[in-house]
């Protein structure tokens, strides 16, 4: 988050305002008082488009008024509605300005000229049908407002019918990397339209810059950095491969410069009341021209494809987008974020506070959530742990002072805890661009945008080797690493069929820095997005782990109450092997599940399906293939009790029964170690169970090395 920056544009700007304000103060007294005149207005798209020409004097405001009667006298201006006040020399289009560091003014219907300097603008969005609506602007200046009514000077001649639809963005320019547009929003809302800014006709640039490739392509969100103007965001278009579009927004606000991609309080600009409430304006207008640009493009979009791209404010912009349309957004990619606007070592708290309220106000939102959570990129991620949310893909540095550490260390956490899919990079940089990871920019661009929405993602956890993050405090652990960057699935093979998911798995090798040389890791797997339903807490996936036609593991896996599953430590090599997760229900009653494919040393997974408060018993022993069973005698299946359960069994000899009662679930885990056996060729274990008065078939399973 960096301070007020100090851009060409800006400075060209104010010198501007300034070279005319001392020009016009210089004027005659009459040229001065001359009031406003030349109103006109015309409907179009669901907004009323009122200008005028402006009273020579930079300093004044003017007010527009409007009613379903026509107004004719200062008493007519008193029934009218007040619309609001804008300030001297609204027509001029400042973002567009910043961004090519030339004064530009709105076009305000497609294919029109700008609007010329002097010429005010008010863009009004009806609430509702009017046959006939009548305008009046006034001015306002240090003396008060001139109330005088000059019918065709200030007033409109005849009424204008209105009709509420859908608003809709106004072309300003078309060139050959895109096409740059203007939407107004207002401080009410309308049916087609919500509140989207704290003063009516606020102005808002947005670009797209399409992709060269045919449709349909994908679509990039960028967010820019406090400091920047749209234009200038990250990632250029360059940067980006063919197949993707770019949606360069705006977050320049007057009142404060920007809003951090966020909102603010409902009293700006002055300090927020103890009672105040904080919009998230910028976030939902974000949200208005996604939608927009989507049914633009129409067939050349892929809503599968959908992205939140950028740095600084703008990687934090990214995550709030993830926490507010977690389920149109397919990946993010943040360079240098915030994740806490709280957090005690940021940069800047008290621009912070001028715009969300001080941290003892601790101000909300209109729902009650406190303003400060939602900010809290942490405290989303450990929220609806069911709700899915994009893959998140992070580059941090440890002595990034503007934006802090401690935060990133506590996302990590969240996104570990929630086991939502991620990737995170750190390194010693501060707030900027570069760092060790610099080189790897293009490349996490290409894997971000290789995410589909419509596909399963694989939250990586706990793998072998990550490099350690610390414990919180900015030089703990390794100075430069990743979490779960030499890991990866494939996307373009990642699959949903019914009530299956199934993903190919490898670990990166290759010339990439987050390549690793080790020939094997272990790693837990979660999927996500396993479509609707969602899996009840409760209920059985089977998981499977093969290397073409070899299993390398099975097991059964039990929903959490968020429905999400977790394998055990898996082996992964460079050689992808295929993770298939299967809606799982025992095929009878009473019922024993043995993974196959067990390892020594390792773990059988065992459990038993039965009706509850029935007794049960298992019997196991290990044997050579082509071995008769072994001799059903007491004597040879020593009785154990849980807590002894590995016994001899471990060693290899004889065999084992263990018992009990079944529980109230119907399934009881009865998995025991395998220690490491000295000879496996041709072992296997065999398994059978009663319950009750019934038994189950026999079970087999064939031991064999961990990888």
């Amino acid at each position: 988050m960096k301070g007020p920056g100090g851009t060409r544009g800006s400075f060209m700007t104010m010198a501007r305002f300034v070279f005319t304000w001392l020009v016009l103060s210089g004027l005659s007294p009459a040229l001065q008082a001359q009031d406003v005149r030349n109103l006109d207005a015309f409907h179009q798209h669901g907004q009323t488009f009122v200008t005028w020409t402006e009273v020579f004097d930079p300093g004044v405001r003017y007010r527009v008024y409007r009613d379903t009667q026509a107004i004719r006298s200062v008493s007519d201006l008193g029934r009218a509605e007040f619309l609001g006040e804008v300030d001297s020399e609204s027509s001029y289009n400042l973002g567009r300005s910043l961004a090519t560091n030339r004064d530009r003014y709105w076009v305000i219907r497609e294919g029109d000229e700008p609007l010329s300097r002097f010429r005010g603008l008010f863009v009004h969005t009806p609430l509702e049908d009017t046959q006939a609506a009548h305008y009046a602007v006034t001015s306002v200046s240090a003396s008060g407002e001139n109330q005088l009514v000059r019918r065709g000077r200030n007033t409109t001649e005849r009424g204008i019918f209105e009709t509420v639809a859908p608003t809709r963005p106004v072309l300003q320019n078309v060139d050959a990397t895109g096409e740059l547009y203007a939407h107004w929003v207002t401080h009410r809302s309308s049916p087609f339209q919500e509140a989207l800014s704290l003063r009516p006709s606020h102005g808002f640039n947005f670009r797209l810059e399409p992709g060269w490739m045919p449709g349909p392509r994908g679509l990039a969100i960028r967010l820019h950095a406090a400091g920047e103007p749209f234009s200038q965001g990250w990632p250029h278009r360059n940067e980006v491969q063919g197949d993707v579009d770019i949606l360069a927004v705006s977050d320049l606000m007057l009142e404060t410069l920007w809003t951090l991609w966020f909102g603010h309080h409902d009293n700006l600009p002055s300090l927020a009341r103890e009672d105040s409430l904080v919009e998230l304006y910028t976030q939902k207008r974000i949200v208005w021209t996604l939608d927009w640009i989507q049914q633009h493009l129409g067939a050349d979009h892929d809503p599968g494809r959908v992205y939140a791209v950028g740095g600084s404010m703008g990687a934090m912009g990214s995550l709030f987008l993830a926490g507010e349309i977690p389920h149109r957004l397919a990946a993010v990619l943040c360079r240098n974020a915030n994740f806490d606007l709280a957090a005690p070592d940021i940069a800047n708290p008290w621009f912070v506070q001028d715009l969300l309220g001080t941290y003892l106000q601790d101000l909300v939102l209109p729902g009650g959530m406190a303003a400060y959570d939602r900010a809290n990129a942490s405290f989303m991620a450990r929220r609806n742990l069911a709700e899915d949310w994009p893959f998140v893909r992070t580059l941090n540095g440890r002595n990034d002072e503007t934006v802090g550490w401690l935060a990133t260390w506590n996302f990590f956490e969240a996104m570990r805890e929630a086991r939502r899919p991620a990737v995170h990079y750190f390194d010693d940089h501060i707030h900027g661009p570069n760092g060790h990871w610099r080189p790897l920019h293009d490349t996490l661009l290409r894997r971000t945008f290789a995410t589909r929405l419509d596909r399963p993602m694989l939250r990586f956890s706990d793998f072998s080797l990550d490099q350690s993050h610390g414990d919180g405090a900015r030089h703990s652990g390794d100075l430069i690493g990743a979490i779960n960057a030499s890991i990866d699935y494939d996307p373009e093979t990642a699959r949903r069929e019914g009530s299956r998911l199934s993903f190919d798995v490898f670990l990166r090798g290759g010339e990439d820095m987050d390549a690793t040389a080790a020939p094997f890791g272990t790693v837990r797997l979660t999927p996500r997005r396993f479509g609707e339903p969602r899996l009840p807490a409760g209920s059985l996936v089977r998981y499977t782990l093969s290397e073409g036609l070899e299993l390398k593991d099975e097991r059964l896996l039990l929903a959490d109450e968020h429905g999400l599953v977790e394998t055990p430590p898996t082996p992964v090599t460079h050689t992808p092997r295929t993770a298939r997760f299967d809606a799982w229900f025992p095929p009878a009653f009473p019922y024993l599940f043995l993974g196959q494919a067990p390892t020594s040393p390792g773990e059988l997974q065992t459990i038993l399906f039965g009706a509850p408060g029935e007794p049960w018993s298992v019997a196991f022993s290990i044997e050579a293939l082509g071995d008769q069973p072994r001799s059903r005698k007491r004597e040879h299946r020593p009785r154990l009790d849980e807590e002894a359960r590995a016994g001899a069994l471990l060693e290899g000899e004889g065999m084992v029964r263990i018992d009990g009662v079944m529980p109230e679930s119907g399934h009881i885990d009865l998995s025991v170690p395998i220690q490491d056996l000295p000879a496996l060729d041709g072992l296997h274990i065999r398994a059978q169970a009663r319950v009750g008065h019934n038994r189950t078939s026999v079970a087999v399973a064939v031991l064999r090395r961990s990888p």
